[in-house]
């Protein structure tokens, strides 16, 4: 009896724990009896639930409970642990109080069974969530918030550089075209330096859309074959200006056993150079900067490569290096800015070289320069077909290497020894003389690559005396190294006799490339790295003899224009099969020096008439550049496994159409250019009206400013353009998509030359719709053919009422008195709009008035023109006008 009392008392002290652990835990418990029906629950639960024991013992009460949208799912679930089909589940709840908060709960359930394996109990573990569910959802609110405010921003910036870049386009092209015309030195002045404002201001906004886009994560990399030695002679190019304004010395080294073609983005690598080495150039006051190149680690198909940026400058401290690449962050942040900036363009760099799978950082000690370094990945391309072996024979020259700069010594003496020839330095004229000197009579130089700037005997006062008044016997050839390049440098070095002229930096290339011509031919080619810049510069294409394969022929004019604007000559192919006839009569390599092909055309396309150009062995190394309107890496990609060397884009942007030219040519300048010869007065000249939808001043440019064929440009695409879209329609409904196709592309080449931006977007979608089959092809055509239809509505309402309206003032009276009211009408509204290239406009009306109108009349209204005294220049002219009249009267 005893036993049997203590362990009844044993077991309601168990019972009595249990059931305190039981209602007190922090957590809701509930145990449901599966085979008697019965359900059980603490404290916790019921305050989870907001219902008390009685009502959830009742098995309806739960649908009033439980969410109704989880209803269904959680009784399925807990259906299947009754069934014994799970003996463990989780998942979150929903339930509703009674006062219709809802509550959410971590829900964990476990099976029970008895003896038998038969279900017995289900036990369920709930924890109020709720709050911390509320607070991720305001957190997930917030990021969202967050994000799409950092969107709005980086959309904005877009945006915003999109709409400053419109006007700034149009400010650089109509300054680039006033810079061309007669100018006093002072007018020149002005506009150059407004030039340079407007491109430090493209550039600022430059910089803010690169980074927004970046931001907003609409930055793509383009991936295609291209050649590195273009990118660093494209670097040397567009820094060059800037070093020699500061006169520091500039050197490029790449490691010659780098692969010869890269698989990437050019431009976005060209870029990073270029912010750096600019970056290099502000902060440097005197010495140097050197660009290096090496491969840090090579795979089957891949390179990584080192790119280094060196500088003498002023060096940084640890706590701005901390801070250097973060956006909007300038090592220059004093309010006196000695150094200007975004301080956008190192956090661009940083992104851009992450998004090349690489790395960024810099070594800087201050006031002892910096040194930036970053590494890319890139893929190995193919080596470029008919690339140029080294001559046999060029081994055996020996070369001397003449520069005051050690490290411009060590580059060259490297690209040399790399090249397989026998190098020796010196630092100076001087040593030079002795070295050439010591070695005439046993093993002689061959060749001198003499800096020009060197304290003491320069480089032309050396050349001078090698070529003159040495003695040698074995007098070499010379190569004049400068990184000052200039008209009057080279003239002096060719009136010596100096076989050849470079401008620093060298580029292996570069070098090479100038020693096979001075060693593989009898006539020694003077070769300058750089084309020379500056207003007054020699045309770019002097002598030049271009085959311009394009089926449309308003971008036939277009191009023709800029060419002999610049003094090429042009000879035009209408079709591939016909310049593939023009290019292939005889065996020997045609008279052209380069070519330029559409790509899309009637009979034979582009590419097709590539091959069978390239087909032929005489003309496997002459050039051909495509012109297309598609940019698209894949497209650029189908020209080179053509066989193109390179392309330029439509609409043509100039600046771009000669560089592109003059990586693959170079002009004669012996030859006369061949410039359009133009009447210089005002009979001549064009009154251009503004027009809807028209961005005139960039058609302008792209027609080297000539205005009368701008217009007449105009006039064509409206009476050529008027039915294409019905056309393009009519070749759809025939299932003709090549013909529609091509149709849209040619009206869009046209509309982009011409700077009718609708319609050249407008054209572009519906050509794309119609190249991938889309089902909106047909709402595409009907709007083309109305933009279409309205902007021709626009060009002849307003350029043939002007035309006839002139015409009427003419013939009011004879021709000659028609044409000086005509003048003096255009000087009057000129005048009256207080215009400030008014002067411009009197000095070619004053050539048509000049001998009928007194020399004095127009001397007084000339002066009160030039002192911008517009009233009094309106009085006066109104005195002539009526002299002129009564006279005529």
């Amino acid at each position: 009896m005893v036993l049997a009392a203590v362990v009844e008392e044993n077991k309601q002290a168990s019972e009595q724990l249990f059931r305190s652990i039981f209602e007190n835990a922090q957590v809701g418990v509930a145990i449901y009896n599966i085979q008697t029906g019965a359900h059980i629950s603490n404290k916790s639960m019921h305050e989870i639930l907001g219902y008390s024991q009685e009502e959830l013992s009742q098995i309806e009460q739960w649908d009033r409970i439980i969410h109704p949208d989880e209803r269904e799912s959680g009784a399925q679930r807990y259906l299947e642990l009754i069934e014994g089909k799970h003996d463990k589940d989780e998942w979150e709840q929903r339930f509703v109080q009674r006062d219709g908060q809802i509550v959410i709960a971590n829900g964990r359930f476990r099976l029970v069974r008895d003896t038998t394996g038969k279900p017995k109990y289900i036990f369920s573990f709930s924890e109020d969530i709720t709050r911390r569910k509320r607070a991720e959802a305001e957190l997930v609110k917030a990021n969202e918030s967050a994000e799409a405010a950092t969107r709005s921003k980086s959309e904005f910036l877009a945006n915003m550089s999109h709409e400053i870049r419109t006007p700034m386009n149009a400010i650089l092209g109509m300054t680039h075209l006033a810079l061309k015309t007669g100018l006093t030195p002072k007018q020149h002045d002005y506009l150059t330096k407004t030039r340079a404002a407007a491109q430090s201001l493209l550039g600022v906004v430059n910089d803010i859309l690169d980074f927004s886009k970046i931001e907003a994560g609409k930055l793509d990399l383009e991936n295609t074959e291209f050649e590195l030695d273009h990118v660093l002679e494209n670097l040397s190019s567009i820094v060059s200006q800037r070093v020699q304004d500061k006169n520091l010395e500039f050197l490029v080294a790449a490691q010659q056993e780098l692969p010869s073609v890269l698989i990437g983005d050019p431009l976005r690598l060209g870029q990073v150079l270029i912010n750096l080495v600019n970056n290099a150039v502000k902060f440097t006051e005197h010495g140097e900067i050197i660009v290096t190149v090496k491969s840090e680690e090579s795979l089957l198909d891949r390179v990584k490569l080192k790119f280094t940026v060196r500088d003498t400058g002023i060096g940084m401290r640890p706590e701005q290096i901390a801070h250097l690449f973060q956006a909007f962050s300038q090592v220059d942040s004093s309010t006196t800015r000695k150094y200007g900036g975004t301080g956008l363009g190192l956090s661009i760099s940083k992104r851009l070289v992450e998004m090349m799978e690489g790395s960024i950082w810099v070594e800087s000690e201050y006031g002892h320069g910096s040194t930036f370094c970053f590494t890319s990945w890139f893929g190995i391309g193919r080596a470029l077909k008919g690339q140029r072996s080294l001559i046999p024979g060029l081994a055996a020259v020996r070369v001397l290497v003449v520069d005051d700069n050690a490290s411009a010594r060590e580059i060259l003496s490297n690209m040399l020894t790399q090249f397989a020839i026998r190098t020796v330095c010196v630092s100076s004229g001087n040593d030079a003389l002795r070295e050439l000197l010591a070695a005439d009579s046993e093993d002689p130089y061959g060749l001198v690559l003499l800096d020009w700037q060197m304290p003491g005997m320069d480089g032309l006062e050396t050349s001078r005396v090698i070529k003159r008044s040495s003695g040698l016997r074995n007098v070499p050839k010379i190569i004049v190294i400068t990184a000052f390049g200039g008209e009057e440098i080279r003239l002096q070095a060719e009136g010596m006799g100096i076989e050849g002229y470079l401008q620093k930096p060298v580029t292996p290339s570069v070098l090479l490339d100038t020693l096979m011509n001075l060693f593989s031919t009898t006539g020694i080619e003077k070769i300058p790295a750089t084309a020379e810049k500056g207003e007054h510069a020699a045309p770019l294409a002097t002598g030049l003899r271009v085959l311009l394969v394009e089926d449309n022929e308003v971008n036939q004019q277009i191009a023709t224009e800029l060419l002999e604007s610049e003094g090429a000559k042009v000879a035009l192919a209408s079709n591939g099969s016909e310049a593939v006839r023009v290019l292939t009569e005889g065996d020997q390599p045609p008279p052209f020096d380069v070519v330029f092909m559409d790509v899309q055309m009637p009979e034979m396309d582009g590419f097709t008439a590539t091959r069978l150009v390239r087909a032929q062995p005489h003309l496997q190394k002459l050039p051909i550049i495509a012109m297309t309107a598609h940019v698209m890496a894949d497209e650029v990609q189908r020209c080179f496994e053509a066989g193109m060397n390179d392309h330029v884009g439509k609409p043509i942007d100039p600046e771009a159409f000669f560089a592109t030219l003059a990586r693959w040519t170079r002009a004669h300048p012996g030859e006369p250019p061949n410039l359009p010869s133009r009447a210089a007065s005002a009979r001549d000249e064009i009154i251009l009206p503004g027009l809807a939808g028209v961005d005139v001043a960039a058609g302008l440019e792209r027609t080297a400013g000539n205005k009368r064929l701008y217009r007449d440009l105009l006039v064509q695409f409206a009476d050529r353009h008027e039915s294409t879209g019905n056309r393009i329609k009519e070749a759809i409904e025939s299932g003709d998509h090549n013909q529609a196709e091509r149709l849209a592309h040619s009206l869009k080449g046209v509309a982009g030359n011409l700077g009718i931006n609708q319609i050249f977007v407008l054209a572009g979608n519906l050509e794309r719709a119609i190249s991938e089959s889309d089902a909106g092809t047909t709402a595409l055509i009907a709007e083309l053919t109305s933009g279409l239809d309205g902007q021709i509505r626009i060009i002849r309402a307003v350029l043939f009422a002007d035309s006839a309206d002139a015409c009427k003032r003419l013939e009011a009276r004879p021709a000659e008195s028609g044409e000086a009211l005509l003048a003096m009408a255009r000087l009057k509204e000129r005048l009256e709009a207080s215009a400030a290239d008014a002067p411009r406009v009197f000095a070619e009306v004053a050539e048509i008035l000049r001998g009928t109108v007194a020399a004095r009349q127009l001397d007084a209204l000339g002066a009160f023109v030039k002192a911008f005294d517009f009233d009094a220049a309106l009085s006066k002219l109104e005195e002539i006008c009526e002299q002129y009249r009564s006279g005529q009267g």
